[in-house]
């Protein structure tokens, strides 16, 4: 379940279950992204990949104020000053203490509902030189330096 408009029929499948009749209205994706933008949907369920797995970049992208993905417009002011006292700790326990807190109000706004994660996996084979395997399966796509040795 990957592309958006099965995702789509799934949410709408379970929106009537509680009685709720959702339409549903696909869109190619720049007109989506236009329609995201204007805040012109009541329920948009998108698929997003992160490019790196650390607070700032996750909750600076999708839930302060003026996240450039946060396509609702909610805004919780407290959220976006514990995401700066969070960016600027060195201590990791202080840190980590931060990102709690501010989660727990971040996903109280429910500006973004994460329904499920996704999980990819990478396949090896002994004759493939210079790969190096990333956290996130979207930074490393370039294969110029990746080569076959004979076998």
């Amino acid at each position: 379940m990957t592309s958006p408009s099965r995702f789509s029929l799934l949410i709408k499948d379970q929106l009537a279950k509680v009685g709720i009749d959702a339409s549903l209205d696909v869109q190619e994706s720049a007109a989506a992204f236009d329609r995201l933008n204007r805040r012109e949907f009541d329920l948009a369920p998108w698929g997003h990949a992160i490019a790196l797995d650390d607070p700032d970049a996750v909750y600076g992208e999708f839930y302060l104020c003026n996240s450039g993905r946060n396509y609702s417009g909610i805004c919780d002011p407290e959220v976006d000053a514990l995401f700066e006292r969070q960016s600027q700790t060195l201590d990791v326990n202080e840190r980590r203490r931060l990102v709690w807190e501010m989660e727990k109000k971040a996903v109280g706004t429910q500006s973004k509902v994460i329904l499920l994660w996704r999980l990819d996996r990478t396949i090896h084979w002994a004759n493939v030189r210079n790969y190096r395997r990333h956290p996130s399966l979207y930074n490393n796509q370039r294969m110029e330096g990746v080569w076959l040795a004979e076998g």
